[in-house]
Order: C-alpha cells, then sequence, then structure tokens
C-alpha cells in the first residue's frame, strides 16, 4: 500500500478526522527502507496518523519467511517491528496459516516473540488465520497446502501449550464464550490505496464502494445495513444450530465464495468440532496474545 505513498496520504488525510481509529496492513518493507534512511517526514506522518499496524508475517524465522516473501524481506520485516516496538507504538502480528508454515511458526513463534521483546504490556496483539481458498489461496488449495480448520484450530491448541510455558495466560472470560452475531464486517472497512472499500481484510470481487468518488455518508449508511443484512438470524442453517450465539456464522467473504451468498454456510460436522475446540482451548489454555 505505502507504494502509492501520496495517494495514501491524501486518503488518510480525508478519512482522519472523520473516523475513530486507523489501521495500515502492511508488510513492513517500505517502512524499513525509510527507517535505514533515517525518512523522518513520512516515518513522523504515519507514527501520527495511524492507531495500528498490522505487519504480516508468513513466518517467524528467516527461511521460512523468505521461501514466500522473498530472499532479504524478513530482515526488512524485522527492522520494522523493532522500530515500533521500540516507540511503544502498538502493532497486530498476524500470520496465515497454511500446511507450508505451520510447523515452522509452531516452533519459532515464542522464540521470535521472546527475541524481539514483543510480549509486553497488551501493547502488541497477535494473531492468526487459516489461509482460505481466495486469490492467491486459490492455487494453493489445488496444491492441497490450505489446511482444514479443524487442523488448523489443533495448531493453535499446541501453540498455547508452548506459550504458556514462557508468558502468563489470559483466559477467555465467562461472558466472552457468547460470540457476535456477526464477525467484522459491517464494523470496520478496510481501504486500498485507490479507495475501493472492502467489507475486511479479505478483498474480493465485491467492493463496498470507493471513498474517493462516493459520498462518506452513503458509504456509511450502505455499511450500517450491510451489518444488519449479515446478521447471523437471516443465515437459515443456523436457526437451529446448537452453536447459534457461540459461532457468528463463519467468515462473511469465505460463505460468499463458498456458497454464492454472505448469509449461506457451507458448515459440516469437522468445522463444528473446530469451533466447540477453540471454545475449550480458549477456557482452559488460554489466548495467543
Amino acid at each position: 500500500a505505502l507504494l502509492f505513498n501520496t495517494k495514501l496520504k491524501k486518503l488518510i488525510d480525508y478519512i482522519r478526522p472523520r473516523i475513530e481509529e486507523i489501521t495500515l496492513l502492511t508488510n513492513g518493507f517500505i517502512l524499513s527502507d525509510w527507517i535505514d534512511r533515517n525518512d523522518n517526514e513520512n516515518l513522523d506522518y504515519y507514527i501520527k496518523n495511524i492507531d495500528f499496524f498490522q505487519i504480516s508475517l508468513d513466518g517467524f524465522d528467516e527461511v521460512t519467511y523468505d521461501n514466500v516473501r522473498g530472499k532479504g524481506n524478513f530482515k526488512k520485516a524485522v527492522n520494522t517491528i523493532k522500530y515500533l516496538n521500540s516507540i511503544d507504538k502498538p502493532m497486530s502480528l498476524h500470520a496465515t496459516i497454511s500446511k507450508n508454515n505451520m510447523k515452522a511458526i509452531e516452533n519459532h513463534f515464542v522464540e521470535f516473540v521472546t527475541k524481539h521483546n514483543l510480549y509486553r504490556n497488551d501493547i502488541n496483539h497477535f494473531s492468526f488465520s487459516v489461509v482460505r481458498a481466495l486469490g492467491n489461496g486459490k492455487n494453493m488449495d489445488e496444491n492441497g497446502e490450505i489446511c482444514t480448520t479443524l487442523e488448523y484450530e489443533m495448531f493453535l491448541s499446541r501453540l498455547q501449550q508452548k506459550i504458556n510455558e514462557y508468558y502468563p495466560k489470559k483466559f477467555l472470560e465467562n461472558d466472552d464464550i457468547i460470540s457476535n452475531t456477526i464477525c467484522s464486517a459491517g464494523t470496520q472497512v478496510t481501504v486500498s490505496p485507490n479507495g475501493m472499500c472492502y467489507l475486511c481484510g479479505l478483498v474480493s470481487d465485491d467492493p463496498l464502494s470507493n471513498l474517493l468518488e462516493d459520498d462518506f455518508n452513503e458509504i456509511k449508511h450502505k455499511l450500517f445495513k450491510l451489518h444488519k443484512d449479515l446478521d447471523q438470524k437471516n443465515i437459515k442453517e443456523c436457526s437451529e444450530c446448537e452453536l447459534k450465539g457461540f459461532c457468528f456464522g463463519r467468515c462473511r467473504v469465505n460463505n460468499r465464495e463458498e456458497t454464492g451468498s454472505y448469509i449461506k454456510v457451507n458448515c459440516n460436522e469437522d468445522v463444528k468440532e473446530e469451533f466447540y475446540r477453540s471454545i475449550v482451548r480458549e477456557k482452559i489454555l488460554g489466548l495467543p496474545y
């Protein structure tokens, strides 16, 4: 996104006074270049105007990461992470899990977090998601590289047990067991540098609008309407499910990719088992942040 630096700054200047929080999704490469060049003009601008940096990590060791992102890029990502951490700028380190990197992340996550002093005072957040058959993920799906939701949940359980050996647990509170009836769709909007708006970070072929061309109030109205329309109560498959109220009806973008509709769910017993296991994990083992 930062390759479109001038355009992105104009976009941020426009939306900054109109919203509560801006999160920048980045791989950290351009920020690393600015750090090395002491480009304080650009660094200061983004530090001032961005509330939260979400940095994508395909691995927590150099070999795994560079195998995906290209040789030398792990050092750039780490350079950015160390800089932001040194000034107490909140970060979310997000890893997308596939069969290609699952084992390596399990082996190196705690080592990475410990080495760079990232697990501290709730400043930073760590999140994981499973690769979906969207965009580049379609090729991975064809090659059998995408893990099942159950395999992913088992990975999270193993990882959490390793985290617990080094860091205090943060447990799921009783009230937190009851999920919202929708994912983040309608509560946030992801904006690309060209102004196109999407339901979430999973960019699809169904943008909401263009922030640079459409009226801002109309965009908000459309977003609020979508939040209402995409509620779990409108998902027929969920109406008599025993997990209703615990599960929010799965990822809406993934629903549309699999079924053709945001509010139609392709659910099965493995998916349900994964969700049951997640509740047990979060109650007994804790949360990975």
